[in-house]
Protein backbone atom coordinates (compact mmCIF):
# COMPACT_ATOMS: atom_id res chain seq x y z
CA UNK A 1 0.00 0.00 0.00
CA UNK A 2 2.80 1.99 0.80
CA UNK A 3 4.66 1.82 -2.57
CA UNK A 4 1.16 2.70 -4.00
CA UNK A 5 0.82 5.96 -2.59
CA UNK A 6 4.42 6.33 -3.56
CA UNK A 7 4.13 5.62 -6.82
CA UNK A 8 0.58 7.37 -7.40
CA UNK A 9 2.79 10.79 -6.03
CA UNK A 10 5.46 10.26 -8.62
CA UNK A 11 3.55 9.91 -11.01
CA UNK A 12 1.89 13.20 -10.40
CA UNK A 13 5.22 14.55 -9.97
CA UNK A 14 6.60 13.48 -13.55
CA UNK A 15 3.02 14.85 -15.05
CA UNK A 16 4.02 18.40 -13.13
CA UNK A 17 7.20 18.38 -14.88
CA UNK A 18 8.62 19.41 -17.75
CA UNK A 19 11.44 16.97 -18.39
CA UNK A 20 13.09 18.09 -21.65
CA UNK A 21 10.34 17.25 -24.47
CA UNK A 22 8.82 14.30 -23.49
CA UNK A 23 5.03 13.00 -22.87
CA UNK A 24 4.52 10.43 -20.90
CA UNK A 25 1.46 7.87 -20.62
CA UNK A 26 -0.20 4.62 -18.43
CA UNK A 27 -2.30 2.42 -19.45
CA UNK A 28 -5.95 2.37 -19.11
CA UNK A 29 -7.12 -1.10 -20.14
CA UNK A 30 -5.27 -2.21 -23.63
CA UNK A 31 -4.30 1.62 -24.51
CA UNK A 32 -1.93 4.04 -23.45
CA UNK A 33 -4.54 6.64 -23.39
CA UNK A 34 -3.52 8.42 -20.07
CA UNK A 35 -1.06 11.07 -20.67
CA UNK A 36 0.13 12.55 -17.25
CA UNK A 37 -0.54 15.93 -16.51
CA UNK A 38 -0.20 17.97 -13.45
CA UNK A 39 -4.13 17.70 -13.54
CA UNK A 40 -5.08 14.06 -13.99
CA UNK A 41 -7.63 13.57 -11.53
CA UNK A 42 -6.95 10.58 -8.69
CA UNK A 43 -9.91 8.55 -9.69
CA UNK A 44 -8.51 8.58 -13.37
CA UNK A 45 -4.44 8.08 -11.97
CA UNK A 46 -6.40 5.27 -9.41
CA UNK A 47 -8.20 3.41 -12.66
CA UNK A 48 -4.92 2.85 -14.49
CA UNK A 49 -2.53 0.43 -14.26
CA UNK A 50 0.54 1.74 -12.65
CA UNK A 51 3.01 -0.84 -12.91
CA UNK A 52 4.09 0.32 -16.86
CA UNK A 53 4.71 3.45 -17.95
CA UNK A 54 5.51 4.71 -21.62
CA UNK A 55 7.33 7.89 -22.27
CA UNK A 56 7.74 9.59 -25.26
CA UNK A 57 10.96 11.54 -26.08
CA UNK A 58 10.90 13.98 -28.80
CA UNK A 59 13.99 14.98 -31.04
CA UNK A 60 15.77 18.11 -29.99
CA UNK A 61 17.50 20.10 -32.19
CA UNK A 62 20.83 19.15 -31.05
CA UNK A 63 19.81 14.97 -31.08
CA UNK A 64 21.45 13.88 -34.47
CA UNK A 65 21.13 10.43 -34.38
CA UNK A 66 17.52 9.61 -34.46
CA UNK A 67 14.70 10.76 -36.59
CA UNK A 68 11.67 12.17 -34.06
CA UNK A 69 11.05 10.63 -31.53
CA UNK A 70 11.99 7.70 -29.09
CA UNK A 71 9.43 5.70 -26.96
CA UNK A 72 10.53 4.22 -23.67
CA UNK A 73 8.87 1.78 -22.00
CA UNK A 74 9.42 1.40 -18.28
CA UNK A 75 8.26 -1.70 -16.17
CA UNK A 76 7.68 -0.98 -12.49
CA UNK A 77 6.45 -3.87 -11.08
CA UNK A 78 9.27 -4.28 -8.32
CA UNK A 79 9.77 -0.16 -8.22
CA UNK A 80 11.01 0.84 -6.07
CA UNK A 81 12.53 -1.98 -4.11
CA UNK A 82 14.13 -2.66 -7.12
CA UNK A 83 15.26 -0.41 -10.05
CA UNK A 84 12.95 -0.49 -13.39
CA UNK A 85 12.88 -2.48 -16.26
CA UNK A 86 13.28 -0.31 -19.29
CA UNK A 87 13.14 -1.37 -23.06
CA UNK A 88 13.33 1.26 -25.81
CA UNK A 89 11.46 1.17 -29.03
CA UNK A 90 13.71 2.77 -31.69
CA UNK A 91 14.82 2.88 -34.70
CA UNK A 92 18.28 4.38 -34.52
CA UNK A 93 22.18 2.68 -33.48
CA UNK A 94 23.02 3.21 -29.91
CA UNK A 95 26.05 1.34 -28.68
CA UNK A 96 24.10 1.11 -25.34
CA UNK A 97 20.99 -0.43 -26.63
CA UNK A 98 21.01 -3.87 -27.97
CA UNK A 99 19.14 -5.39 -30.75
CA UNK A 100 16.01 -5.82 -28.02
CA UNK A 101 16.01 -2.33 -27.16
CA UNK A 102 17.54 -3.24 -23.97
CA UNK A 103 19.61 -0.92 -22.13
CA UNK A 104 22.87 -0.80 -19.83
CA UNK A 105 22.17 -1.01 -16.31
CA UNK A 106 25.15 0.54 -15.61
CA UNK A 107 23.50 3.66 -16.34
CA UNK A 108 21.31 3.26 -12.96
CA UNK A 109 24.22 2.10 -10.67
CA UNK A 110 24.27 4.98 -8.39
CA UNK A 111 20.55 4.68 -8.02
CA UNK A 112 18.67 3.43 -4.96
CA UNK A 113 15.08 3.80 -3.16
CA UNK A 114 15.78 7.11 -2.14
CA UNK A 115 15.76 8.00 -6.64
CA UNK A 116 12.30 9.28 -7.98
CA UNK A 117 10.54 8.16 -11.31
CA UNK A 118 11.65 11.41 -12.97
CA UNK A 119 15.34 11.11 -11.76
CA UNK A 120 15.18 7.41 -13.64
CA UNK A 121 13.40 9.43 -16.74
CA UNK A 122 15.57 11.80 -16.73
CA UNK A 123 18.78 9.73 -16.42
CA UNK A 124 17.26 7.24 -19.49
CA UNK A 125 16.55 10.79 -21.84
CA UNK A 126 20.40 11.57 -20.86
CA UNK A 127 21.53 8.27 -21.72
CA UNK A 128 19.93 8.40 -24.80
CA UNK A 129 21.24 11.75 -25.86
CA UNK A 130 24.84 10.81 -24.63
CA UNK A 131 25.65 7.55 -26.49
CA UNK A 132 29.26 7.85 -25.51
CA UNK A 133 28.57 7.91 -21.85
CA UNK A 134 27.68 3.95 -21.54
CA UNK A 135 29.06 0.11 -21.87
CA UNK A 136 28.73 -0.92 -25.08
CA UNK A 137 25.86 -3.47 -25.89
CA UNK A 138 25.82 -3.04 -29.81
CA UNK A 139 29.32 -3.45 -31.23
CA UNK A 140 28.22 -1.66 -35.06
CA UNK A 141 27.08 1.22 -33.25
CA UNK A 142 30.22 1.62 -30.99
CA UNK A 143 32.71 1.25 -34.22
CA UNK A 144 30.48 4.08 -36.09
CA UNK A 145 30.88 6.08 -33.15
CA UNK A 146 34.35 5.30 -32.85
CA UNK A 147 34.70 6.95 -36.24
CA UNK A 148 33.76 10.24 -35.13
CA UNK A 149 30.05 12.39 -34.41
CA UNK A 150 29.54 13.39 -38.28
CA UNK A 151 30.04 9.39 -39.65
CA UNK A 152 28.19 8.31 -36.94
CA UNK A 153 25.45 11.08 -37.50
CA UNK A 154 25.64 9.88 -41.44
CA UNK A 155 24.97 6.00 -41.04
CA UNK A 156 23.74 5.76 -37.24
CA UNK A 157 20.21 5.75 -39.10
CA UNK A 158 18.49 2.81 -39.80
Amino acid sequence: MIFLKRLNYEMKLLGKSQVSNCKCYLKSGQKWNVRLTDKVPDLLLNACDLSQLMVVFYKEENDYYFESKVVIYINLQKYPVKRPLVKIDFGFLHPGIDQKGQICREIFSQFGTNNKLIDYVQKIINFIKRPHDCEVLNIEAATLLSKGSEYFKQYSKK
